[in-house]
């Protein structure tokens, strides 16, 4: 009960703060929000200020022991962007962590930024949250915490040793310090002084190379937060923070590895799936397209597109040496993607094509491939080892099924060359096999699956 009344309050407070300069009040300071006037309160909103009091008393009721009201979000490369580019990615981020929170039925859980963090304060449970949280692109770690508001540093210290000290009674620890730059005393102040009120209240030895737990405090503009546990997150930038990339995907390792890098860096993926394996390849896409998209794909809508590509076979088969037939096929791939792209108003697209680790991918042919695009192709993994592949693809949480998935192209051969005339290739397509007709057949035959049915409970058609 407490805790729907704090979120109730804190909804109440949110709307305060965007009708607060109608209001000629004194500066009422609490820890969700600051209003400030240099006029005397009016009758009409006092009872505001009884309701911003009683949620300070409702605040204080968690000092006693550690329960987390809060999770705090940190993030690496956007602080260190330009102020404009940092204020539009920190906008992304919280945007993104709220989705995430509330498709996995944390609603009522509240985010906003500040500064250096990402603040979510919650009546849910912090360190199920912090966890999803850890899981939104651009968040280097978060932490659930206890927040609350100090006046001085002999406050501060007061507060935090009655919240930590049944967390440490008794054991070897550490507390380490943060504070923001307008403070009055040092960061090694917080640490020694809250280190010393904890040993004088009860806790063990102070051990800064072997604790038995640590305790981290923040002290930002008058709040501070206090927490045992820092879970890492995936880092990278922000979802939404790049323009959009069609990637082309099979279900193995690596392509799903590789569109899960792009969108590490920021960019949104729409998936291009090239079915030449039939019921079972298309299954087993479905269910890594799931992990990737569903398990990652926290901000903008991100779309699944398959083609059936069987039909070109016969083609390859009947019309294209047996060296040329896997070149043939990827370039296939490369021009029925990029007229998809072009459609849908995509600047790229990528695939997870790794540099000599099958005779299709040499520098020659590679390089040959390409040519019957103008539009850019991305290769996160070009550079990449097998083993490491493997390793992120457990990671991303695609491991498991991709190394499911058997060899469904019917054309690999032990005579595939490794340096495909680019010339003679281009005849073969002008005379048996327009280009064209790849492009226009992948338009008129796509099958979008939107985001929601994807990873809806139900079974995707």
């Amino acid at each position: 009960m407490e805790c729907l009344f704090q979120h109730i309050l804190l909804r109440l407070l949110r709307i305060l703060q965007l009708v607060a300069h109608l209001f000629p009040i004194y500066r009422i300071s609490f820890c969700f929000c600051h209003l400030h006037s240099s006029k005397p309160p009016s009758n009409s909103i006092f009872f505001i200020f009884l309701i911003i009091k009683f949620y300070n008393i409702l605040i204080s009721m968690s000092w006693k022991k550690m329960d987390a009201n809060c999770i705090i979000a940190r993030f690496g490369e956007i602080g260190i962007k330009g102020k404009i580019t940092r204020g539009r990615m920190q906008s992304i981020l919280a945007k993104n962590i709220e989705n995430a929170l509330k498709s996995n039925g944390f609603e009522r859980s509240i985010v906003r930024v500040i500064p250096g963090r990402v603040l979510v304060t919650t009546p849910e449970d912090p360190r199920k949250e912090a966890e999803l949280i850890s899981r939104v692109f651009g968040v280097t770690s978060s932490s659930p915490a206890l927040m609350g508001e100090y006046r001085d540093l002999d406050d501060l210290v007061d507060k935090v040793s009655e919240a930590s000290i049944e967390d440490v009674r008794g054991k070897v620890f550490m507390v380490r310090g943060r504070r923001a730059d307008e403070n009055r005393f040092t960061s090694k102040d917080i640490e020694r002084r809250i280190g010393a009120k904890l040993q004088e209240m009860g806790a063990g030895k102070v051990n800064l190379e072997s604790p038995e737990i640590s305790i981290y405090v923040e002290a930002r503009k008058g709040l501070f937060f206090v927490y045992k546990d820092i879970i890492n997150g995936v880092g990278g930038l922000p979802l939404g923070s790049e323009l959009k990339i069609l990637s082309l995907v099979s279900g193995g390792f690596d392509s799903p590895v590789a569109a899960w890098m792009l969108m590490k860096r920021g960019s949104p993926v729409d998936i291009l799936f090239f079915n030449i394996g039939g019921k079972e390849h298309k299954e087993y896409f479905l269910d890594v397209a799931k992990k990737l998209i569903c398990g990652w794909s926290y901000g903008p809508n991100q779309n699944v597109y398959i083609v059936e590509h069987r039909w070109i076979f016969p083609y390859l088969f009947n019309y294209f040496p047996e060296g040329y037939r896997t070149v043939a096929l990827k370039v296939s791939m490369y021009v029925g993607a990029e007229a998809l792209a072009k459609s849908l108003g995509i600047k790229a697209i990528s695939t997870g094509e790794n540099l000599a680790q099958v005779s299709s991918q040499t520098v020659h042919n590679l390089a040959v491939t390409e040519s019957f695009i103008d539009i850019p192709v991305f290769r996160p993994l070009i550079g990449f080892d097998k083993e490491e592949i493997i390793e992120l693809s457990k990671k991303v949480g695609t491991y498991e099924v991709s190394s499911r998935v058997p060899e469904f192209c019917a054309i690999a051969s032990s005579k595939a060359s490794t340096a495909v005339d680019g010339k003679k290739l281009e005849t073969f397509f002008e005379k048996y096999l327009p280009l064209n007709e790849i492009k226009q057949n992948v338009l008129d035959n796509v099958k979008k699956i939107e985001k929601k049915d994807l990873c809806s409970s139900g079974p995707v058609a």
